[in-house]
């Protein structure tokens, strides 16, 4: 995510975040869940999820919010993701990397 707007309704305040130049900024999971019905990604994105999810990765959330926590998540399962596609890691032999417990 390279940008964020939070609006209160309450107040009427409006908060802008810039995580351009971030090293950790957060990560955006599940979203088909912000497309309208028929959205031409919506497959594609749906599809991650659903990988991720057949997998754990999704599970304990309060990890995962930031590009550093997903990516240690990743790790941790053996698993990289390669465009909108979940793949597991390979080793420099080409071997599959076994998850870290």
């Amino acid at each position: 995510m390279l940008r964020s707007i939070k609006l209160s309704l309450r107040t009427r305040e409006l908060d802008c975040f810039d995580y351009a130049t971030s090293t950790n900024p957060p990560i955006l999971h599940r979203k088909e869940t912000f497309l309208p019905p028929g959205h031409a990604l919506m497959a594609k994105f749906a599809r991650l999820t659903q990988q991720e999810e057949k997998h754990g990765l999704l599970d304990e959330t309060a990890t995962i919010g930031t590009r550093e926590g997903w990516e240690r998540r990743l790790a941790e399962r053996g698993f990289t993701v390669r465009g909108h596609r979940l793949v597991r890691r390979r080793g420099e032999k080409g071997e599959e990397v076994e998850p870290r417990n």
